[in-house]
């Protein structure tokens, strides 16, 4: 037992150092109508009611029959790491979906496809009333970058607005500068009539800067008559409600 717990407080304390060292904030409630909790021993960060992010190896996760408790319809796996096959078979067996998604945490890989996996999974989980884990090696980039491609489509944030929420939940967010750039993209592609909101060139210099400090301009622009993934998508055909869809061998993304 002894063992055990200093184990996880070895885990822990880099990431809180971290957080620490680069002076992010974590004592402001999120504005949005429920708030984001970071839980005491950051095994996950409750993103919104139905939307978590976590790190693919932590115990709650192993633990199959809890995380079923807990009411998750979904786990996203973006890690990049060959999973146990027995875990995902347990999984199944407790009615958790599992969909793996091949992303290497580098700035040149392309999220489009896995941003509209990501948007269907979580939409599924929210009108049938589970949750949706969003998971990668360490919670901090790739994972991130998907939920926050969600934040900018659903509750239609500017990307400067989604990275605060999240950063209010889970301090250590903070996606490679090529994930941020189609990040970007995908505002201006969602929000056509506004400047971006997020300041590239400083956010390459300090990934981990103060929100403040990355801010493009002051104004808060508002978006009412614009877009969502639903309008964007809607011809596109849902390879994650479709039966057999693990047979594809054809797609980057695996569902077992």
């Amino acid at each position: 037992m002894e063992e055990r717990q200093q184990q996880e407080s070895t885990v822990s304390a880099p990431r809180l150092s971290l957080a620490a060292r680069r002076g992010v904030q974590v004592d402001r409630l999120s504005s949005m109508e429920s708030k984001c909790s970071i839980e005491e021993d950051e095994k996950y960060s409750v993103i919104l009611p139905y939307l978590l992010i976590s790190r693919i190896g932590d115990a709650f996760l192993e633990d199959v029959q809890g995380t079923a408790e807990m009411n998750i319809g979904c786990i996203i796996d973006c890690s990049g790491t060959s999973r146990n096959t027995e875990w995902k078979r347990c999984c199944i067996s407790e009615g958790i979906r599992v969909l793996t998604v091949e992303l290497q945490d580098t700035p040149s890989t392309d999220l489009t496809e896995a941003f509209h996996l990501t948007f269907e999974a979580a939409e599924h989980c929210r009108t049938n009333g589970t949750k949706c884990i969003v998971a990668c090696q360490y919670g901090m980039s790739r994972s991130v970058s998907l939920v926050l491609a969600y934040l900018m489509t659903h509750p239609k944030m500017t990307l400067l607005q989604a990275l605060e929420h999240v950063r209010q939940c889970r301090p250590i967010a903070s996606p490679n500068h090529g994930f941020m750039r189609q990040l970007l993209a995908l505002e201006q592609t969602l929000h056509r009539k506004t400047a971006p909101s997020l300041d590239l060139t400083k956010y390459k210099e300090d990934r981990f800067a103060d929100i403040s400090t990355l801010a493009l301009s002051k104004k808060t622009p508002t978006f009412e008559n614009t877009p969502t993934f639903i309008d964007l998508f809607m011809s596109i055909p849902s390879p994650f409600l479709q039966c057999g869809a693990s047979e594809s061998s054809q797609s980057m993304f695996h569902y077992r």
